[in-house]
């Protein structure tokens, strides 16, 4: 009967959705794989992370660096930038300068603050080394 034609046509479209996920899922891996951090990269950028809180740790003791994003969801690409939460700094725009400053001093380039955007954020590029240019992204908690 008509029951069995549906229930038919709906197990097509189930397996048809489920190839199409299938080869969606191979393809983003064949991405990652192709343009993917290595394991190098994933760790130089986790260095990266550790000398800004250093940087941090200068001025405000308590400072901690937590990386998010792609990087930690093994998403990275060798383009990406690598995105952090600092906590134990104060709230302020003060604060953010202080931090701005520490990060010139520690050889990161391009140190801007941008206290006045709806996420206020210290952006800055590290100056030197194999990860030269890369872009660090700083949020406060």
């Amino acid at each position: 009967g008509g029951g069995e034609d549906e229930r038919g046509r709906e197990a097509h479209e189930r397996e048809k959705k489920y190839e199409s996920e299938a080869v969606m899922s191979a393809s983003f891996s064949r991405l990652v794989n192709r343009f993917g951090l290595s394991q190098a990269g994933v760790d130089l950028r986790y260095s990266i992370a550790n000398a800004v809180e250093r940087a941090v740790k200068t001025q405000f003791r308590l400072a901690s660096a937590t990386v998010f994003g792609s990087l930690p969801a093994n998403l990275g690409i060798v383009t990406s930038d690598l995105d952090m939460v600092l906590s134990g700094v104060p709230d302020s725009r003060k604060a953010m300068h202080q931090v701005a400053n520490k990060l010139e001093t520690a050889g990161f380039s391009d140190v801007r603050v941008i206290a006045h955007a709806r996420v206020p954020i210290v952006k800055c590029r590290v100056g030197s080394g194999p990860l030269r240019g890369v872009g660090v992204d700083l949020v406060f908690s």
